[in-house]
């Protein structure tokens, strides 16, 4: 009994657990391609990149809106004919309603929310909506019927100051999308911190 103490070594029962504990402890890793762990709820970088344009289609598109109220304003003042002086407006004007149909697209494609996809959509409709506005302005505007088509071509400023806004709502929420989270890593990075293992000072069997 002295002689197998003085060797220092453990117990030969204890020799088969150790060997059961490591090889547990190395099945629990995945091998080959199952060592990364990816998120699937993370957007891809592809999705990344579609989002990053849909937020520059935004901002053009805001631009696009307040260029229109400075040929508004040009055009309001101008001394030429309406039909010239509003010209820049009304080109620009086609520009407003193809520009959301795009980002409604874009956003469709990068399976974006759908409140962005919906507020595209918006901006298209309202701009329809401004083309009726004037149609109808245009149609009153003669003898007595005049101060009624002003006030129905108030609705056009107004209508505009809301397609702005939506616009607005539309940048800060692209320029606030996540962008392609860090998820791959190797699954045995920090997976051994909490895994039982033998202990570097185990206690030797009693002499």
């Amino acid at each position: 009994m002295r002689q197998t103490a003085s060797t220092g070594h453990p117990p030969a029962a204890a020799r088969p657990y150790d060997g059961q504990l490591s090889q547990s402890a190395t099945s629990r890793r995945p091998q080959g391609d199952d060592a990364r762990i990816t998120s699937r709820d993370s957007p891809n970088q592809k999705e990344h990149i579609v989002r990053r344009v849909f937020a520059g289609l935004a901002i053009l598109l805001m631009l696009a809106v307040v260029a229109q109220f400075y040929f508004a304003g040009s055009g309001a003042f101008s001394t030429a004919p309406n039909d010239e002086s509003f010209r820049p407006h009304r080109a620009l004007g086609y520009v407003i309603f193809l520009l959301p149909v795009l980002m409604a697209i874009v956003a469709a494609l990068a399976r974006m929310p759908g409140r962005l996809v919906g507020m595209a959509g918006l901006v298209a409709g309202l701009t329809v909506v401004q083309v009726v506005i004037a149609q109808l302005a245009k149609a009153f505007d003669d003898g007595d019927s005049a101060t009624v088509g002003q006030l129905v071509f108030g609705l056009h400023a107004v209508n505009g100051l809301v397609i702005m806004a939506v616009v607005g709502i539309i940048v800060r929420q692209a320029r606030a999308l996540p962008g392609p989270a860090v998820t791959d890593r190797p699954a045995g990075a920090g997976d051994d911190a909490g895994m039982p293992g033998p202990a570097t000072g185990s206690a030797q069997p009693a002499s």
